[in-house]
């Protein structure tokens, strides 16, 4: 994790992204009242802020194995921990679990952990919100 990945996540700190925006709609959609939520990947807590004050009921947490996120979602009052989601842990059972934009980084075999990981810490009718990259895209892209 660098300063400048720090940074850029500031700029949302406040205003959230639009992507967000809609994450937070199905969220919310999914997750009755007094849920208990996990962002897996959660950086440096933007989501984690913008989901709990849009649904102050929810218990949100987070984990993410860079350090340097956690520290900035810790001083901002998140819930949030290190932890690595390819990797077995006790990191609690939950309603509803998260991955934003976290996935699309994994390879196949660290994908197949993750989500291993994830469905074993889904309550009974728990419920995961991919809103992720699945496909690795080996080619050229031109927007115009």
């Amino acid at each position: 994790m660098n300063k400048e990945y720090i940074l850029y996540q500031s700029k949302y700190s406040k205003d959230m992204r639009e992507s967000d925006k809609v994450l937070i709609s199905t969220v919310s959609a999914v997750s009755k009242i007094g849920a208990s939520v996990l962002d897996v990947g959660c950086s440096t807590g933007n989501f984690m802020n913008h989901l709990s004050k849009a649904r102050s009921d929810l218990k949100v947490s987070g984990i993410d194995k860079h350090i340097e996120s956690i520290d900035t979602a810790l001083s901002r009052g998140l819930n949030a921990r290190v932890g690595d989601i390819c990797e077995s842990g006790d990191f609690g059972m939950f309603n509803t679990i998260i991955t934003n934009a976290s996935l699309m980084f994994m390879n196949e075999e660290e994908y197949r952990k993750a989500s291993l990981n994830i469905f074993s810490m889904l309550e009974v009718n728990g419920v995961w919100v991919a809103f992720d990259l699945f496909h690795q895209f080996f080619g050229n892209l031109t927007v115009n």
